[in-house]
């Protein structure tokens, strides 16, 4: 099941549905035709008649995609393109959209060249990193992937546009930085920390990281000698990854300072700008004017891809699948009987029919409101050549709640009758979730767990090493067979994964209904996983950073209650090092990442149970210290810490 929201901020909705066929023979001669319109729809979605949908777009942009005049175009039959036309459009909507993100880019780049700079040194640029997130309302890492994706493309651009020996004089960077000498190094380290004082010195009071990161280039300049060594012999030598290398670099350089503690990556990236600045400026500058975002952002579908796209049908279309009626009477069926017939004609042949099937869990949203709005068809491959039908239904966020798995909690939970709940959510195991009132995780979600962990730990890492071995060996025939169980491993853990984020949902919902909660507080864990180790990277990537978790159990719980619950999320900053009670700080060492002695008391406490407690408290300092409504009204979480 994928989840996504509608421009009239509905709730869509895709799931599987069974087609039932007479026999083996049927399904593959199904599968057949499935798969001849699959490759129609393919060969419509070419270069020309892309070129011909962006030239009518760009035209009249306020206009509707022009199917009509597509077709006519380009010589297609409206029947078959239908669909070809959908994904088209969809493909479209995204180049152009990255096109305009990309005029922002240029603009902010012409009037901040030393991001520009970094960027085109380094590929990255945190600060427009984080700028841009706030701004496109996105994922930092999505923002992450769309300026590093744009370099490349940029690259690619410049040397298919212009002869290699324009690249050689004027795009030195692509492939090596210009040479420099130490004492414009060291030029650079002074200048730098003098125009960054002068900066804040506008300030009426510095922020923490403000003061942190003046203090850390003072430390460089005072130590510049040493320092324009280790950054002159980087720039004068050939680094196939510049951001890594570079902060080995700042690494040491930390050790050299006798500052093992302190992070000069920031600092030694904005030195680097400043003392290639004076080289690459110009250049630089020339390309930000004369690239347009049009032709850096290539046409959809040029990589091969993976299979076919489904068929899509259009509600409104008499189509070459054919199905009782529009999407109301489809909903009526389903809604009725729970299934209907879909029909496969192929000229001068006889028409096959099959029964499409829905689900008990489809039926019942369908029952409670929500309502087909399109059928997504794919042809299977071989062994079972067993065909693929997703349907994509639209609703309330009321309409796909349901409270049976959660009643079923309740019974396994004690009341406490305790109005504000805090929640600390881990790694997925028996700590996976942790309340500050008594609960334990269910043993369906532990038993999952270790299918999860068996799969991640002792499946994959077995198939990882036999599909090297193959691949060293050159078995050609043995190493496909190993890729596909592989692939198959990993979409039954990925399937693993979404079953306990659903019914973590509702357990986390049955804990809120059983005590009556009114103020539910979570930490703000919107991490970026990139670059971290251990524990902690597979709590970021496996729990935290689901916000919908939270979102989905305070609906579930609220529908229950008959009250909306505030929900709030707060700066995480001490919660999981703090002693409840004492005060004391939790010596969180290596070893003790689930149970960990207080330096103040002595006491070894539970980490996790121990940082709901905080979290709670947390909240409801909050509460107390502002002028928060006593009406519970929904929130969508408001960043909320009692440090600020």
């Amino acid at each position: 099941m994928t989840q996504a929201k509608s421009k009239s901020g509905k709730v869509i909705r895709t799931y599987p549905l069974a087609l039932k066929c007479l026999n083996q023979a049927h399904r593959r001669q199904i599968n057949l035709r499935i798969k001849d319109l699959e490759n129609k729809q393919l060969n419509i979605i070419n270069k020309k008649t892309l070129e011909t949908a962006i030239s009518f777009y760009r035209s009249n942009p306020w206009d509707r995609f022009p199917r009509s005049k597509i077709s006519k175009a380009v010589g297609k039959s409206p029947n078959i393109a239908e669909s070809a036309y959908h994904w088209m459009f969809i493909a479209l909507k995204g180049k152009f959209d990255r096109e305009e993100k990309l005029r922002e880019l240029i603009r902010y780049w012409s009037k901040n060249p030393q991001q520009a700079i970094e960027w085109f040194i380094l590929s990255r640029s945190p600060y427009t990193e984080h700028k841009f997130s706030d701004i496109w309302k996105v994922r930092y890492v999505w923002t992450l992937n769309f300026l590093t994706s744009t370099r490349r493309q940029l690259d690619s651009y410049l040397r298919k546009k212009f002869k290699s020996d324009y690249v050689q004089k004027h795009l030195k960077f692509n492939d090596y930085l210009p040479q420099v000498t130490y004492n414009e190094v060291r030029t650079a380290i002074s200048d730098s920390y003098q125009t960054k004082n002068q900066e804040f010195a506008k300030f009426i009071k510095l922020s923490p990281k403000q003061i942190t990161f003046l203090s850390k280039l003072h430390k460089l300049d005072k130590n510049k000698d040493s320092v324009a060594s280790f950054l002159t012999s980087w720039i004068n030598t050939n680094q196939k990854a510049r951001w890594n290398s570079l902060k080995k670099v700042a690494a040491q350089i930390a050790e050299t300072l006798g500052e093992k503690n302190l992070d000069f990556f920031s600092a030694v990236r904005l030195i680097v700008t400043y003392a290639l600045f004076p080289y690459l400026w110009k250049t630089v500058n020339k390309v930000i004017n004369q690239v347009k975002p049009e032709d850096i952002i290539p046409l959809p579908f040029g990589r091969k891809r993976k299979g076919n796209l489904p068929i899509i049908l259009m509600m409104n279309k008499n189509y070459v699948i054919t199905r009782p009626g529009n999407a109301k009477e489809m909903t009526y069926l389903a809604f009725k009987n729970g299934r209907f017939e879909l029909g496969f004609p192929k000229r001068n042949h006889p028409k096959l029919t099959a029964q499409l099937i829905f689900p008990n869990k489809v039926i019942e949203y369908i029952k409670n409101g929500a309502e087909i709005k399109v059928l997504q068809i794919k042809s299977g491959k071989a062994p079972s050549y067993k065909p693929r039908i997703n349907v994509i239904i639209e609703g309330e966020s009321s309409n796909f709640l349901s409270n049976k798995l959660m009643n079923g909690y309740k019974n396994q939970i004690p009341s406490s009758q305790i109005s504000t709940i805090g929640v600390d959510i881990n790694r997925i195991g028996k700590h996976m979730v942790a309340f500050n009132v008594p609960s334990k995780v269910p043993n369906d979600l532990l038993l999952l767990s270790d299918k999860y962990y068996k799969l991640t730990n002792h499946q994959l890492k077995k198939l990882n090493s036999s599909l090297k071995t193959k691949g060293r060996n050159k078995d050609s025939l043995n190493y496909c067979k190993n890729k596909g169980e592989l692939n198959r491993v990993h979409k039954r853990r990925n399937n693993i994964l979404h079953e306990i984020k659903n019914r973590l949902s509702h357990f986390i919902a049955a804990v809120l209904v059983k005590n009556k909660c009114k103020i539910f507080c979570v930490e703000n864990l919107q991490s970026n996983p990139r670059g971290k180790r251990g524990a902690l990277a597979r709590a970021i990537y496996n729990m935290p950073d689901e916000v919908s978790i939270f979102e989905k159990a305070v609906s579930i719980a609220s529908k229950e209650l008959g009250y909306n619950i505030e929900l709030i999320r707060i700066d995480p900053k001490g919660t999981s090092t703090k002693h409840f009670g004492c005060g004391g700080k939790l010596q969180r060492n290596l070893g003790s990442y689930d149970y960990a002695p207080c330096e103040k008391c002595g006491q070894k406490v539970n980490t996790h149970i121990n940082a709901a407690k905080n979290i709670s408290e947390k909240g409801e300092k909050i509460l107390l210290s502002t002028n928060f409504p006593s009406s519970h009204v929904r929130d969508t979480g408001t960043i909320l810490s009692s440090d600020v």
